[in-house]
């Protein structure tokens, strides 16, 4: 993984998830808590656990079908925010 710059918000954000999940990079983006939380408020997510959630609408499929889905999380013991695209199986 590589080391996160600062905090990416719209555009950018989905830019660097996209370029990300085309270089089959798992690497995560950091983000803003305002964007968590306009994105957390923007479609009801289908899987959240404190500090986490699954957007609720598929970015796109993987070539075997899998949605792939925005993750946004907390990053763990800090006050920082980051999200990434990961395949789900959800709905399946």
């Amino acid at each position: 993984m590589h080391a996160m710059n600062s905090p990416k918000v719209w555009l950018e954000l989905w830019a660097e998830m996209r370029q990300n999940w085309e270089n089959k990079s798992d690497a995560w983006v950091e983000t803003t808590a305002e964007m968590f939380y306009d994105q957390l408020g923007a479609v009801y997510p289908v899987a959240m656990i404190p500090g986490a959630f699954v957007m609720g609408e598929p970015w796109s499929t993987d070539s075997e079908g899998n949605y792939v889905h925005a993750i946004f999380a907390q990053k763990q013991g800090s006050n920082g925010w980051q999200c990434c695209l990961g395949r789900t199986s959800l709905y399946r």
